[in-house]
Order: structure tokens, then C-alpha cells, then sequence
């Protein structure tokens, strides 16, 4: 399941990055004060976005780790 789940975010996290990114520039190309707050929200999106699929692919990584561990033990 772990390794998986490795693969998952390996492939998924670049275009997810990816979608953002396109997302935050749409918004950057506006000027008003109403689309600087939404600039800061997308920025915000992206950073929890990134740092929430990189918790998922540190905790992939250690369930992995101890997975060949189990298996060297045995």
C-alpha cells in the first residue's frame, strides 16, 4: 500500500504544483485590491497543498522503511 502510495504522490504532486501555479499566474495577471487578496489565498493554497502531499510522502517513506525492516527481521 505505502509503495503505492509513493508512486501516487511521485506522479500526482508535479501537476498538482503544476495546476496552482497556473492558477495563482490567472489571478496574478489582476491588479485590484480584491485580486491581491486572492493572489495571498492561492499562495496560501499552494503552500498547504505542497506541504500536505509532502507529509503524506514522508509518512509513505517511513511506513516503507519499517515495512523493509519487518521484512529483514523475519
Amino acid at each position: 500500500m505505502s509503495r503505492s502510495v509513493m508512486i501516487l504522490l511521485n506522479y500526482e504532486l508535479p501537476y498538482i504544483i503544476d495546476y496552482y501555479q497556473k492558477e495563482y499566474d490567472k489571478v496574478n495577471e489582476d491588479s485590484s485590491n480584491q485580486d491581491i487578496k486572492r493572489r495571498r489565498i492561492f499562495k496560501y493554497k499552494i503552500k498547504m497543498k505542497t506541504s500536505e502531499l509532502n507529509r503524506h510522502k514522508k509518512a509513505a517513506e517511513k511506513a516503507m522503511e519499517v515495512n523493509r525492516e519487518e521484512k529483514k527481521s523475519q
